[in-house]
């Protein structure tokens, strides 16, 4: 799975166990001054590294569509759901979760204009305010070599550890939205872990991480295919890849919201 393609299963999930809670108590990493101001790199040299590091923007680019197929582990509900994300470049997505015990499959999806979600028993929603705008970010389907154009601030604030590895900390903030940080591995160049928010059923934006574990390259691009994202009050999951396919068409049409019966 790509990196934008899991940053909106969290809100998903909160509407299917249906979860409301807002606070969140991680540790906030550390970031090194000083001494290791003379390590640091350039925006411009660490992004460039990480795009090397998972193939190359050639290779990227050659990709205008995917499917990914997998699990997601709720460990502390004991739940596990079928998730299938579809998505196609410049910015189409639809992320179908499929609940347990044949109640239904949780949509939510963007056709390049317009968000929306699809519940069982509630029906098809159009998504406004925050949540509209998180998942257009989130649909851009060449964000991992598209850094420059999607955010319009990037800084580079030092060197920190995630996990005891040292890494890279770029903070980046798109048009109208909130300040992310993002993780580089100093050893590889890879993203190892991303903070962000996600909207809540209140409506509110509550802070998550998000952790990109065990990459493997697919048709010329690596990418994650563990991760794991915690959410509020202890709330977390993993999401395990089982399937990437980049060769079967996908029509404009499954992005479309679906219409109300």
């Amino acid at each position: 799975m790509n990196l934008q393609d899991f940053r909106c299963i969290g809100v998903s999930l909160l509407v299917a166990v249906g979860s409301v809670s807002l606070g969140l108590s991680a540790a906030e990493p550390t970031v090194a001054q000083g001494a290791n101001t003379a390590e640091l790199k350039t925006v411009d040299a660490v992004i460039q590294r990480f795009v090397e590091a998972i193939g190359g923007e050639t290779a990227v680019r050659k990709l205008t569509q995917r499917t990914t197929k997998g699990s997601l582990e709720l460990q502390q509900q004991g739940v596990s759901v079928e998730l299938k994300v579809e998505s196609k470049a410049p910015n189409k997505r639809l992320t179908t979760i499929i609940l347990p015990g044949g109640a239904g499959e949780l949509a939510t999806g963007f056709d390049g204009t317009a968000a929306w979600r699809s519940i069982p028993v509630q029906g098809v929603v159009d998504l406004t305010g925050d949540e509209a705008r998180s998942t257009k970010e989130e649909s851009n389907f060449w964000e991992v070599v598209d850094f420059k154009s999607a955010y319009s601030k990037l800084e580079l604030k030092g060197i920190t550890k995630v996990a005891g590895a040292e890494c890279y900390l770029i903070e980046a903030t798109p048009a109208g939205g909130k300040t992310q940080k993002v993780y580089f591995s100093k050893q590889n160049g890879l993203i190892v872990r991303r903070d962000s928010e996600a909207p809540t059923l209140t409506g509110s934006m509550a802070p998550t991480e998000t952790y990109f574990e065990d990459y493997r390259t697919v048709d010329g691009m690596k990418m994650a295919f563990k991760m794991r994202r915690t959410l509020p009050e202890d709330f977390a999951f993993t999401f395990v890849t089982s399937e990437v396919n980049h060769a079967t068409p996908i029509a404009d049409s499954r992005f479309k919201k679906p219409e109300t019966k």
